[in-house]
């Protein structure tokens, strides 16, 4: 029940109800001081003529794959240049969420060249669903184990050592493979054969048990991540979770209004008193009994997983993208508690209304770049670049290793070429043309 949205539940409940008659809807009124709030709420719209819908009930936008991943583009962007090639990256997906563009003419009708797209490409293939903008099946897959195993594998790496190149360093992530990721990238043909996992076991070096096990890594991966969106009519969208300011701060809260006040129904619980009681109605009670447990802690781990997200989350929130703070899946486990898996069951398909619109909760757990000072997000890492280029001294502009080796000296450790990467998302040129722009104007003066 947990990993429910508010629609499935809704659904769900309204089955049990029709199912169960050990289950009824009770016209339960609101806890004490909420009547209050909402007939406050009501009376203030009425006085300002506000015909706009409540967003702590119901929100209603278009929800297509595309329109989800440009709101996530219009966060993630760093520049013009950037956007466009997202843009049209997001254009040349077709209904399953595979890229079906070609880079190079990408590159071309934006006035760039193709290693720019690619990095534009790349930045599409993180956002979520995981597994979207792949080339195919097998890169799909291995995106998306890439993105449920990245904290663990960077956080790994890194307490390998890092490398050196250049005057940066680089910690080797990408040195580190597992069993799934092998199998996925050399036998996905041939795993559905039961009879060759003895030899395709074999082959990698591991025992058929580990094998199965990847197995069952692999069947929990979405094969098609775009076929959950729809391309037609509008989606109305009910957030599961509602952000509202008390006494200064961003508090988020359960919107439990869509949902049936459910309760034991007190005429059947008399009938069981009696020994003779049907077995189905013993089987029905205990049924009813699972669904309302499940119920309230569904609703107390999805308020105490949101509690946690939009406490850490309040700079952006108020602010804007750039403050989206870093945070991982391990980091919100151990701070609540709980299992990983049990936050991202919490997350999935959740939406939540917030001071900036609303949107899936998911967003407010993006991926982080492990450094020494500690994790730091892509845009912050971005805008460290910017203001070290706009702060150089235009007679002599850095290069992208002196560039690195700047940022080593923030608490920030990044190989050359992820330097140039990011230089080249925020439509900064290489030093040698930097030079010639600085120029152009005292030839001009001369």
């Amino acid at each position: 029940m947990l990993e429910m949205n508010a629609l499935e539940l809704q659904t769900f409940l309204a089955q049990q109800l029709e199912e169960n008659p050990l289950l009824e809807e009770t016209e339960e009124s609101p806890e004490t001081g909420e009547e209050e709030l909402v007939a406050e709420e009501r009376e203030e719209q009425e006085e300002s003529g506000d015909d706009e819908e409540d967003h702590s009930r119901e929100s209603a936008r278009p929800e297509t794959l595309a329109v989800y991943l440009r709101f996530q583009l219009q966060m993630a962007a760093s520049g013009e240049r950037e956007r466009s090639l997202g843009e049209a990256i997001i254009s040349s997906l077709d209904e399953r969420g595979y890229f079906r563009g070609d880079l190079a003419q990408i590159a071309a009708s934006v006035g760039t060249d193709p290693a720019e797209a690619s990095a534009a490409l790349a930045l599409v293939q993180s956002f979520d669903p995981p597994g979207v903008a792949a080339g195919d099946l097998r890169e799909c897959l291995l995106l998306q184990l890439r993105e449920r195993s990245e904290d663990t594998l960077l956080g790994a790496a890194y307490l390998l050592g890092a490398s050196r190149e250049g005057d940066a360093c680089v910690a080797p992530a990408q040195a580190v493979n597992t069993l799934t990721e092998r199998v996925i990238e050399g036998y996905l043909d041939e795993i559905h054969d039961p009879k060759k996992r003895r030899s395709i076991a074999r082959a990698l070096g591991c025992r058929t048990a580990e094998l199965i096990e990847a197995l069952e890594q692999i069947r929990l991966l979405e094969p098609y991540p775009g076929c959950n969106f729809a391309d037609t009519p509008p989606v109305f969208i009910t957030p599961d979770l509602v952000v509202k300011e008390e006494e200064g701060r961003l508090r988020a809260q359960v919107n439990g209004g869509f949902l049936p006040h459910l309760r034991l129904s007190p005429s059947y619980q008399r009938m069981l008193t009696d020994p003779e009681a049907s077995p189905f109605l013993r089987k029905k009670l205990t049924s009813a009994r699972w669904v309302l447990r499940s119920l309230e802690k569904r609703e107390e781990t999805l308020e105490k997983v949101a509690a946690y997200l939009v406490e850490r989350q309040q700079d952006f929130l108020r602010k804007g993208g750039y403050y989206l703070r870093p945070l991982s899946l391990k980091e919100a486990s151990v701070a609540l508690g709980v299992h990983e898996s049990t936050v991202s069951r919490a997350m999935k398909g959740k939406y939540i209304d917030t001071p900036r619109g609303v949107f899936p909760l998911r967003l407010l757990l993006p991926a982080s770049l492990p450094q020494k000072s500690g994790p730091t997000s892509e845009n912050r890492v971005k805008e460290e670049i910017r203001r070290i280029i706009t702060e150089e001294d235009r007679s002599r502009p850095l290069s992208d290793e002196q560039i690195a080796t700047y940022l080593v000296g923030r608490g920030i450790c990044l190989a050359r070429r992820t330097v140039a990467k990011y230089r080249e998302s925020l439509g900064i040129p290489l030093r040698g043309k930097r030079k010639d722009q600085w120029k152009m104007p005292n030839k001009k003066g001369v």
